[in-house]
């Protein structure tokens, strides 16, 4: 690895089964680069995934890496101009046949619309799902994409119901296309819950709550979403019980169920 970046920020690692991996960071909130590195441990060249602007207007930043087997590979990051207040999510990917990345990357939100922080899940079928934060810090909502190689881009789904949510949802895919999504709701008057979205592939959507009761902590980062091999997922929440006091509370489930 080349130690001499010291402007390198927010590192990011994604690792297949082969033990291939892509490395993506920023430097100077200026460019996004990405480096591969083989299974025998020999790193690329870095790669700019970002266009230069000769005025240096744009920021990138918070570059997320995915990789699978087959060698799919794509990257999402933040884009901002310096002196405007708008954010919006962009994605690039690499095609594994001609070995070069996007000549432009795509724009996954709405036009004029602050996004921002994506996640990405990648499955061995090239399948993609994308979570964002959409909005300000009042008014935040959740949002996702699914990319599939046969039909491209699906349109926005927005999550959230009355009130706000905090931070991207967690998201799950797993080797059929079946997505699962949870996000933190808040109402009006600040009672919050963890809420669940099951979206098979080719059936309608189930949604849920993950708790009945409305006691989850008020916090900006409430609660953590883990999943395996897409098989079962572990949710981990900050719960209020009565006195005052708080409790840390662990769920568990197969991907694609929905509690009522």
């Amino acid at each position: 690895m080349d130690t001499s970046l010291a402007q390198a920020r927010t590192p990011k690692l994604a690792i297949n089964a082969h033990g291939q991996a892509l490395l993506t960071y920023e430097l100077n909130y200026s460019d996004v680069y990405a480096r591969f590195r083989s299974a025998s441990g020999v790193w690329s060249s870095p790669r700019r995934l970002t266009r230069r602007n000769s005025d240096r207007e744009d920021w990138w930043m918070n570059p997320q890496p995915a990789l699978n087997v087959a060698g799919d590979a794509w990257v999402a990051w933040s884009n901002q101009k310096r002196h405007g207040p708008v954010r919006t999510v962009v994605i690039s990917s690499f095609d594994r046949l001609t070995h070069r990345w996007l000549e432009a990357p795509v724009l996954l939100n709405a036009p004029g619309v602050t996004a921002d922080d994506p996640v990405l899940r990648l499955n061995e079928q090239g399948q993609m799902l994308v979570s964002w934060e959409q909005g300000g810090l009042f008014h935040t909502r959740a949002q996702t994409r699914l990319y599939t190689p046969t039909q491209g881009w699906a349109p926005v789904t927005d999550l959230s119901r009355a009130g706000r949510s905090y931070r991207p949802p967690g998201i799950a895919l797993d080797e059929a296309g079946n997505a699962t999504t949870v996000w933190a709701q808040f109402t009006s008057d600040q009672s919050g819950h963890l809420h669940m979205l099951a979206q098979p592939l080719g059936a309608p959507a189930v949604d849920g709550r993950l708790h009945a009761h409305d006691t989850l902590e008020d916090s900006l980062a409430p609660w953590r979403m883990a999943e395996s091999e897409g098989q079962h997922a572990i949710v981990v929440f900050v719960r209020r019980v009565p006195g005052s006091r708080k409790e840390l509370v662990g769920q568990v489930g197969h991907l694609g169920d929905c509690p009522p």
